[in-house]
């Protein structure tokens, strides 16, 4: 029996949404591995934010919740909940950023990707200086996924948000 992981597929395949079903479909798989990569934009519809001492160093508490809508056709595939931490340590909000998001696909909302955000150096306001984000897990379809997100931007268009990213998501089958 074969378990050594297979090539990855060529950069830019992008996992296709099937409308029938309400998921996505790997660009490759064989017997042991799914490989999707999935590019969406989430719009944040409700954000709240917690901070002790606006304009001196803090910890300041935010969550985001929104809607998730495919990158290539446009259509709703699920919801996003993110809850952060982050210090403001000078006038001029440049930060450090620590959030978990919660990523719900699929149409009963039980196939979801977790993803670990780290954040430093930025000012919003500005542009962000360091950036990484990592899948830590999955449910349902995504069950034991890995792998990584390109985070491709933040266009700030208040009141929603913007937030532009394509995540990597390798997952294998337990044996």
């Amino acid at each position: 029996m074969n378990h050594r992981k297979p090539r990855d597929p060529p950069l830019g395949s992008l996992s296709l949404y099937n409308k029938d079903t309400k998921m996505y479909q790997p660009v490759t798989l064989d017997s042991s591995y799914w490989y999707y990569r999935i590019s969406v934009n989430m719009y944040d519809t409700f954000t709240d934010s917690f901070a002790p001492s606006p304009g001196k160093a803090s910890l300041v508490s935010t969550v985001f919740v929104g809607d998730v809508f495919d990158n290539s056709t446009g259509i709703k595939v699920g919801t996003f909940q993110s809850a952060g931490v982050s210090t403001v340590l000078r006038a001029d909000l440049t930060l450090q950023y620590l959030a978990t998001t919660g990523i719900e696909l699929g149409p009963n909302g039980d196939d979801a990707i977790f993803t670990q955000v780290a954040l430093d150096g930025a000012n919003f306001a500005e542009k962000v200086a360091d950036l990484d984000l990592a899948i830590l897990g999955g449910t349902g379809q995504y069950k034991g996924a890995t792998g990584d997100v390109r985070y491709t931007g933040t266009q700030v268009t208040k009141p929603d948000n913007l937030y532009v990213l394509e995540m990597a998501v390798p997952r294998f089958k337990r044996f």
